[in-house]
């Protein structure tokens, strides 16, 4: 199944992808894995990937088929399992009340599920209506790694600390992308720092 790849912004982060059949793609399992392939080479190139759904096509089976290609879905703790949420791994969050989860999360930059022992590999997100203010930006990574490690050698040293006490996880601040290998810095939710934890 082929689809069209077209960069955004600054060279080598963000693209958009237009010509994919997600009904057709999910309902055969050789292409979904060609598909799932080249979806995860094209995230380890542009870093982010916008898939157009104009006409409202990612319905939540597609939404979790689509995540569940890209590896295994998390389990959304029942804290963050809305009533609105059309299925109790997909969470539901809005800035109207009622709708969804209202404040979650962080604000300023972070990874996703920065506060679990394993970080978020990928993140799926359906925007039905973006807020006119208060806009989501994204980051990536690997310059701003490559300026610290140069700039700051030393914090290759570091570990980040998320949570307090028992509940704490502890990730380096920088690390390799298990996939590309290049540099990548470890932020949000950080409640400390610890020199040489391993």
């Amino acid at each position: 199944m082929a689809f069209s790849v077209t960069p955004l912004g600054p060279p080598g982060f963000g693209a958009v992808i237009t010509g994919l059949d997600l009904r057709k793609t999910l309902g055969d399992a050789a292409a979904s894995a060609l598909v799932a392939e080249k979806l995860r080479q094209e995230l380890d190139s542009h870093g982010l990937l916008v898939l157009r759904d104009a006409d409202g096509t990612l319905h939540p089976e597609l939404h979790l088929a689509l995540s569940e290609l890209l590896g295994p879905v998390f389990p959304l703790p029942v804290r963050f399992q809305h009533a609105r949420s059309p299925h109790r791994d997909i969470l539901r969050v809005s800035n109207t009340e009622g709708q969804g989860f209202t404040g979650v999360g962080t604000s300023g930059w972070h990874i996703d599920g920065i506060s679990y022992a394993t970080p978020f590999r990928y993140s799926l997100m359906r925007i039905v209506c973006a807020p006119a203010t208060g806009p989501t930006l994204f980051l990536p990574l690997h310059p701003l790694a490559e300026r610290i490690q140069v700039q700051e050698p030393e914090w290759r040293r570091l570990w980040v600390r998320c949570g307090d006490n028992d509940s704490a996880v502890h990730h380096p601040l920088l690390y390799a992308h298990p996939r590309t290998g290049r540099p990548a810095v470890c932020l949000g939710k950080t409640t400390g720092f610890v020199w040489d934890l391993h």
